[in-house]
């Protein structure tokens, strides 16, 4: 590369005018200068040294090196641009559709950054597409669309958040699996939803659980069979059991646990409870179990029924541990 670049090129920018590059007769080695070639700039053959595929820099290393494609018919155009629009690199070339691509060398990247305070920006109705139409992600202006031909991943080493000022949408029939489809969130077309689990299912709340079913039951079920159920409509509580041998059942266990009970210890009851004509709520009698002895392989306990009478809360029958009745206090 020729060092003595004095009188390399000069060339007017007036639109029209003939520009004059020096063209070097051995290839700017031996700073050996040819005649001025007068082209405009708007097509430059063989101006830029025709016996080379570079442009190199004022250290006289590359800056841009080119690859001939015989009978080429597409290429690169370069346009700028006045103030306040930006420049552009596009496809140019007889084809009617053009791709651009930008390609790395071996495992590098590319890189698109924009300035401190702008963006990456792909028009509206125009994609992202990884390898093919089935991989995209694009934007209309209003909505984005991400697009998979098969999963869709998501992979972060801390927290995935999804931010709606509405609603995070998912259609009918397709779930939230989690590890598994044995754990898995869906709703079918009949708006039904779906919580399953091959292990168990937690609800952990520091607050409360609401469970609102609009009018119609809340039951619990062995797969087939309805166990436990509320009639939101009536308050009813049904418990069901189809076990057809002689055992008690359904049974309804009322369980006092944690520490050690002692002797006129209340361990459990049912109180049924209404209004007075004030709307005041009002207890009207209730079933209770008193405990009376603990001594291990001894134990004894009361069962005490209450009534409501002139206002007062009254003890009315005991039914002591050996079967005596006790009618009153």
């Amino acid at each position: 590369m020729a060092t003595n670049t004095s009188d390399f090129h000069s060339y007017s920018k007036t639109a029209g005018t003939s520009k004059n590059l020096q063209k070097p007769l051995d290839g700017g080695d031996n700073n050996t200068w040819g005649t001025y070639i007068n082209t405009d700039l708007d097509t430059v053959v063989a101006a830029v040294n025709a016996t080379s595929n570079l442009i190199a820099d004022a250290n006289e290393n590359e800056l841009i090196d080119f690859t001939a494609t015989g009978s080429a018919v597409n290429h690169i155009g370069v346009t700028n641009a006045a103030t306040g629009n930006p420049p552009q690199i596009t496809s140019a070339g007889d084809d009617t559709n053009i791709d651009l691509t930008l390609a790395a060398k071996g495992a590098g990247d590319v890189n698109l950054t924009p300035g401190s305070t702008g963006d990456v920006n792909v028009p509206a109705n125009k994609g992202i597409t990884f390898g093919d139409a089935g991989e995209k992600i694009e934007g209309d202006g209003t909505d984005l669309t991400v697009a998979s031909g098969n999963e869709l991943n998501l992979t972060a080493t801390t927290d995935i958040n999804l931010t709606a000022t509405s609603d995070v949408n998912i259609p009918a029939q397709v779930g939230l699996t989690f590890g598994a489809d044995t754990e898995k969130i869906e709703v079918d077309g009949s708006n039904n939803m779906t919580h399953t689990a091959a292990g168990n299912i937690t609800l952990d709340a520091t607050g409360d659980i609401t469970l609102s079913a609009d009018g119609d039951n809340i039951n619990f079920d062995d797969g087939t069979t309805s166990r436990f159920g509320i009639d939101i409509s009536t308050g009813d509580v049904t418990m069901t059991d189809t076990d057809g041998g002689g055992g008690i059942g359904p049974e309804l266990k009322l369980s006092r646990e944690g520490g050690t009970q002692v002797a006129t210890d209340v361990i459990g009851g049912v109180t049924f409870a209404g209004q007075d004509d004030g709307d005041n709520a009002a207890n009207y009698s209730r079933i209770q179990t008193v405990v009376r002895t603990v001594t291990d392989g001894s134990e004894d306990g009361e069962l005490q029924f209450h009534t409501m009478n002139a206002g007062t809360l009254t003890l009315a029958l005991t039914i002591e541990s050996d079967g005596t009745l006790i009618i009153g206090d």
